[in-house]
This record gives C-alpha cells, sequence and structure tokens, in this order.
C-alpha cells in the first residue's frame, strides 16, 4: 500500500534564502579546450575575494538569460557560477555539429578542470540545470573529471546511442530556428545572411499559421516551414544550423552511436547526482533510465548510494516546478517545489559538507491524487504492481480478451499527424488528449 511510503515534501533550505552578500558578474571569459578551441563563458561570483565552490552550466546560447537567474541566486549565497556556451554558441570557437550539438567528448572534462584552478574557486565543482544543458551534465558524469563533486540535472536527455530524442519534428525546426535567432550575433559574415534568411522565414511562417488558425481548434497552428521536403537533410538547415540535420543522421552511421551513447558508459561516473523530473516532460523517461543506470552501474559504491531521484508532477522548464497549474491540471499545495533553495541543500551538502541529506529517501515521488510524497529506495517502488492492459475491438481493458477479436483500422496520412495540442506544449504532455484521441 502506498500509505506506508509517505514522506514529507522535499526539503529545502528554510534559514539562509536570504543573500549573503553582493556579487559581480565578468563576461567574455575564454575557456581552452585541448584541441585549442575556446570557448566563452560569463562568470557570476561574490563580491568579497576568495575561493568558492563552483557551479557550471554549459548552454547553447543567452547566458544572461539562461544562467543569469541561478548565477545571480546562488553568487550572492557564497558560489561562483560559470555559464559556458557550446561551441559556437555564446561567442564559443568552433561549430555546433554532432547528435550532442556543440559539444564534443572531451569539452565537459576540460571546462570542469579548469574551473577548478582558478583563483576563485577553491576546488569543489557542481554542475547544474537542465534540458539541453541535463545532456551535457550526463555527458560530463560519464567522462569523469576528477573535481566534478555533485551535479543536479532538471530533466535532461540521458543519451541517444539507438534511440531517438522526445523532439518531435516540429519541435526541433522551432528549436533549429530559435537557437539560430539566438546566435545571430555570433555568426561570421560569411553566414549571417543564410541565417538571418532562415530567421525571417521561420517568423513568417509561424505568423501566417497562427493568422490562419482556427481560434476554436485545440490544436497548436503548424508553421507551412515544418512541411518542406526533404526532411533529412534538410537545405534550410545547411551551413548555419548543420547540428539540425546532424541530430536526424541514422544511429547505424559510423561514429554517431560512440558520440551520442554516454548513457552505456554510466560505469565511469564517480559524482553524487540528483535527477531531477516531472510525470507531464516528456523526457521523464530519460530521467528515470539514467537514475536506475547510475544506482545500479555507476563507478563506485559510494557513486551508487549518493544517486537521488525526485519526480514531482511538473512540465518542462524550471518555472513549472513552482506548482499549479500543470497544463489544464489542477495539484494541491504539496506540488510545489521552492527549485532554487532545493538545489542549494543538495550543493551545501556536497560541495561544503554542510547539512545532512541522511534522513532523506533516496527517491521522491509525487503521487497524483492525494496530493503526497512517496520515499522509496529504488525506481520503480519494490510495492509498485504492474496492470497489464489489452487490446479490444475499440478499447483498451485490463481484462484478457476471451477469443479473437475484429481488428482495428485507421488511416495514416503523413500530411496529417498527431499534433500538438494548444494546452500541452512541445516539451510537454500536461494536457486533455481527446482531440487526437477523437480524430
Amino acid at each position: 500500500p502506498w500509505e506506508s511510503l509517505v514522506v514529507a515534501a522535499p526539503k529545502s533550505h528554510s534559514k539562509i534564502q536570504k543573500p549573503t552578500g553582493e556579487f559581480i558578474v565578468e563576461r567574455n571569459l575564454r575557456i581552452p579546450m585541448r584541441d585549442s578551441t575556446e570557448l566563452g563563458a560569463t562568470l557570476w561570483r561574490p563580491k568579497r575575494a576568495g575561493r568558492y565552490p563552483a557551479l557550471v552550466e554549459r548552454g547553447p546560447h543567452r547566458l544572461d538569460e539562461r544562467t543569469g537567474p541561478a548565477g545571480e541566486y546562488y553568487a550572492a549565497r557564497g558560489y561562483c557560477v560559470l555559464g559556458v556556451g557550446l561551441r559556437g554558441c555564446s561567442g564559443s570557437g568552433g561549430e555546433m555539429r554532432g547528435p550532442i550539438p556543440g559539444s564534443p567528448q572531451g569539452d565537459g572534462y576540460d571546462t570542469i578542470e579548469w574551473t577548478a584552478v582558478q583563483d576563485w574557486c577553491n576546488g569543489h565543482v557542481g554542475m547544474l540545470c537542465g534540458s539541453i544543458s541535463g545532456l551535457t551534465q550526463y555527458q560530463t558524469a560519464v567522462e569523469a573529471p576528477p573535481h566534478l563533486d555533485a551535479l543536479l540535472v532538471r530533466e535532461g536527455i540521458f543519451g541517444m546511442g539507438g534511440r531517438r530524442s522526445a523532439f518531435s519534428p516540429l519541435a526541433l525546426h522551432f528549436v533549429a530556428a530559435s537557437w539560430t535567432e539566438n546566435q545571430l550575433e555570433h555568426y561570421p559574415p560569411e553566414k549571417l545572411a543564410k541565417a538571418k534568411r532562415l530567421v525571417r522565414r521561420w517568423r513568417q511562417s509561424a505568423k501566417e499559421a497562427h493568422q490562419n488558425a482556427d481560434p476554436e481548434s485545440p490544436f497548436a497552428p503548424v508553421p507551412k516551414i515544418i512541411e518542406r521536403l526533404p526532411l533529412y537533410p534538410n537545405p534550410l538547415f545547411a551551413e548555419v544550423a548543420s547540428y539540425y540535420n546532424d541530430f536526424l543522421v541514422p544511429p547505424k552511421k559510423p561514429g554517431w552511436a560512440a558520440e551520442a551513447a554516454f548513457d552505456r558508459h554510466a560505469d565511469k561516473t564517480q559524482a553524487p547526482i540528483c535527477h531531477l523530473g516531472g510525470w507531464f516532460d516528456s523526457t521523464i523517461h530519460s530521467t528515470l533510465a539514467a537514475f536506475t543506470s547510475m544506482q545500479t552501474n555507476a563507478a563506485t559504491p559510494q557513486a551508487r548510494q549518493a544517486q537521488r531521484l525526485i519526480v514531482g508532477p511538473w512540465t518542462h522548464g524550471p518555472a513549472n516546478t513552482h506548482g499549479n497549474p500543470v497544463g489544464l491540471l489542477e495539484f494541491g499545495p504539496n506540488a510545489k517545489l521552492d527549485f532554487m533553495a532545493f538545489r542549494q541543500r543538495w550543493y551545501d551538502a556536497q560541495l561544503r559538507r554542510k547539512g545532512s541529506l541522511k534522513d532523506d529517501p533516496v527517491v521522491w515521488l509525487y503521487l497524483i491524487g492525494p496530493d503526497r510524497w512517496l520515499g522509496c529506495e529504488t525506481w520503480p517502488p519494490p510495492q509498485m504492481q504492474e496492470t497489464p492492459w489489452y487490446l479490444h475491438t475499440g478499447a483498451l481493458k485490463s481484462t484478457a480478451p476471451s477469443g479473437a477479436q475484429n481488428p482495428d483500422a485507421f488511416e495514416y496520412d503523413p500530411d496529417d499527424p498527431v499534433r500538438t495540442l494548444k494546452d500541452g506544449g512541445a516539451m510537454s504532455i500536461g494536457a486533455d488528449q481527446r482531440p487526437n484521441e477523437d480524430r
């Protein structure tokens, strides 16, 4: 019974949420990689001189917007926070290519080790944030830099070897176009005109889609640009966003799996990781797979025992951990998590040896309905029972069919695929799916 697993909601600091000091921001730092490529970075650090633990985010664009909120929060509380652009992004050298865009093997390792020896760092380094920055955290974790002490991955993608990402073509189109727009100031002159043309065409297509959309339709309008063929290789993204085509390369292409499948190397992980996911986030399968893989296969007993999992009723993005509503759904007051303070408690325990996590469950799971948190030692919980469901003619039932069933049939039309719902979003599933089911 789930009642035996009920625990208090995830804890956060209650005494040190107020800032403890001023901070300064240093932009345009350069971080050398092993192949002499330099990555661009922005640093938030306490104004008072000294050596502090550092938190690193490796992301694709707009470091002030992406890393800035965490930078300001933690720098005022005794941490240095470093936002680092992936290759070809945010002033970083190189090109954004590959199934893990802009993040070849070794960049994470080199970034952590460079950070650890700076005169503002005390040698203890952690990593933060999520989505693609969660993916780069997992990649760095299996590279096992010696100074990487802890990670907290929010809704990250855990490897892509042999399976596809949560992205739909529409979402991937949007990501590639928006990242291109965010990087316009960094494009070299010979590519700038084509990059601007891509952004202009995407904007115009999206505008027309919204103007022509039926306001009563539950489906999100689809820009016509998404219908352009070939899907791969797509000439729209050649040269200015080549990673779009790289992302769609079949996994059988030589080198693809070796670069992308760092989930197969969890046995190299040595650092504690807190894996945070949402039941209504499209990357939840990655969060659960990462935790179970590293709890089972991490390099040392200490690393395996130091893995943590928290799953709440959230969609994709840090702001959604604040609770209601989730898509069209409303939950109770326990659904809310003070994300910044929760992370600080984790980092304080791992990087400062301040506070203790020993009384926390290994796994925190939000139970939808009763508005309760469950605590257990593994995923799935040993008390969980799987319930088989069976296909019947026109229905799905928990009872097995008694005999042969008449087949169901549907018309598959690639020009009319399953649509993204307005209330669901490209990376979230907290929406009423009946409009799709009733088609």
